[in-house]
């Protein structure tokens, strides 16, 4: 009975032993897997996706209102400062038509006060030579002067009311002009969410308009920190789409980030490392058959050796 049990306990202790062998030699495994070999052409390797300089800009609107009409389309190239689409802008319109009338009274109010300023004025100087010649009172003389400062400091008042309404009328026509979108750049519309008749909200910022510049196209890669000292500025990588193995791009390394910060392309491989610490680096990208927001492998090759000078 003792030979049963001890043979039983025997082969649960090579059974554990096995277990934790096999998981020590998974990890391993999978460690040396993902280091780069020595005889590698290839320094490290990234994940990252397909962007242009400048990134993809949400356009939305700065005022609440309803859109009246939409004047581009999808795909379409458009210019810097074209209207994408206007809203319905009848109340800032009449506002603005009350705010120029307001401005425009506030200036003719200012004509016959300086028309009496001159008159006074020209008073004035009759009267200072006649109490120089003591025809008149050094009173009337005062009186005289005291009209004419009475209406400069009117001048005065009127002026300040009439930048008020002035400003009154800019804040008024800045408002007219939030109810326009405009490109903000030489690009072209990604997607449209707009039409006639929709409600935009700022509280929940609507997006009315997917743009992107005229811009190269590049490569947005996370690098994890145990790469990051083997890939420098002008490196030349390879870029492979996750859609298509069979295909390889050409790149180059123009930006390395300076921060490390939690890895942000998280992925359904189970045997991927989430909880790394990457930096983000940025590829030039000559081939225009990729398309933007898709997800790209980056191998970094080796710098290659200088000649030797002779």
């Amino acid at each position: 009975m003792k030979s049963i049990i001890m043979s039983l306990l025997f082969i649960a202790a090579l059974g554990v032993g096995g277990f934790f062998s096999y998981g020590w030699y998974r990890r391993s495994f999978a460690e040396n897997e993902k280091t780069v070999p020595a005889k590698s052409p290839y320094v490290a390797f990234g994940r990252g996706r397909i962007d242009v300089d400048g990134g993809i800009v949400k356009l939305s609107a700065s005022k609440d209102g309803v859109v009246k009409e939409v004047l581009v389309e999808e795909g379409q190239k458009v210019k810097k400062g074209q209207v994408l689409c206007r809203m319905d802008d009848i109340k800032e319109r009449l506002d603005m038509t009350y705010s120029r009338s307001e401005y425009e009274l506030a200036m003719k109010r200012l004509s016959p006060l300086k028309i009496s300023l001159e008159a006074a004025l020209r008073e004035q100087e009759r009267y200072r030579k006649l109490v120089q010649c003591g025809v008149i009172s050094e009173q009337k003389w005062d009186s005289t002067t005291d009209s004419a400062k009475r209406i400069a400091e009117e001048i005065n008042v009127a002026k300040a009311q009439a930048n008020v309404a002035l400003a009154r009328l800019r804040q008024t026509e800045y408002d007219v002009e939030l109810k326009t979108i405009r490109a903000p750049a030489n690009g072209k519309i990604l997607r449209c969410d707009s039409r006639p008749g929709y409600g935009i909200s700022t509280l929940n910022v609507t997006v009315l308009f997917l743009f992107i510049p005229d811009e190269p196209y590049i490569a947005r890669v996370e690098i994890e920190e145990k790469f990051i000292k083997d890939v420098k500025v002008g490196a030349a990588a390879e870029i492979i789409p996750d859609s298509d193995e069979a295909k390889c791009y050409t790149g180059k390394v123009v930006k390395i980030g300076s921060y490390l910060g939690p890895k942000r392309q998280f992925l359904d491989d189970p045997q991927e490392k989430n909880d790394v610490r990457t930096a983000e680096c940025i590829l030039s990208v000559d081939e225009k058959n990729l398309i933007l927001g898709q997800r790209v492998l980056v191998k970094f090759k080796k710098p290659q050796a200088k000649p030797a000078q002779r």
